[in-house]
């Protein structure tokens, strides 16, 4: 995992060059890198991109994302649920197609909900 000495000890530190085929960094550190830059910057739009790092760091990367990006608008495409649970709003989809919008902690309360079905099952599998 990259950390801050290791970007300080980079040629160009932050502006380090990401090369494509991850001879530079791995994939994981690619997208950690991808959005200091982009937390650094005050971007308004962010794509969220944590598929590729652990689920320690994942936690990290979560909080600092709820701590530094109040005002930005965070686009986030999760493969784990907990993920979203701090979103304002939420967009699940179902083979390809938008099946509910709305705020998670509203979603999870609807028994018909497809949310609360998919929280149901993250529980089962986690217990």
């Amino acid at each position: 995992m990259i950390s801050c000495h290791q970007i300080s000890r980079l040629k160009g530190k932050l502006q380090a060059e990401v090369l494509e085929n991850g001879e530079t960094f791995s994939v994981g550190e690619r997208q950690l890198m991808g959005m200091v830059r982009a937390l650094l910057h005050n971007s308004k739009v962010c794509a969220h991109l944590c598929m590729s790092v652990g689920f320690m760091p994942h936690a990290l990367i979560q909080n600092t994302i709820k701590d530094a990006v109040s005002d930005c608008t965070m686009l986030t495409i999760a493969h784990r649920i907990n993920t979203v649970m701090q979103a304002d709003r939420i967009l699940v989809m179902d083979n390809g197609e938008a099946v509910e919008f709305g705020n998670p902690d509203v979603l999870k309360q609807r028994p018909d909900s497809m949310f609360s079905s998919l929280l149901a099952a993250a529980n089962t599998v986690n217990t």
